[in-house]
């Protein structure tokens, strides 16, 4: 995650504040580029993770948010 981050134009020693947040709560309409760096990296984890063991809930509460068009 943090690979694309730097590749779609984030420089994350710039970005990410020193006690930077991992935990994070899906807010209906919130897009991803608003949750801080660690927490899309989180969101992106549990949505790889949720779709390798195919869990359609999780992957259907975190896949609208994200930035990777096919994750539905």
């Amino acid at each position: 995650m943090h690979v694309w981050q730097v590749q779609t134009g984030g420089h994350l020693a710039l970005r990410r504040p020193p006690f930077a947040r991992y935990g994070y709560a899906i807010t209906p309409g919130k897009p991803f580029h608003r949750y801080g760096i660690e927490q899309q990296a989180c969101i992106v984890e549990h949505a790889f993770r949720a779709r390798a063991r195919n869990d359609a809930e999780t992957l259907a509460r975190l896949a609208p948010i994200l930035p990777f068009p096919g994750w539905g």
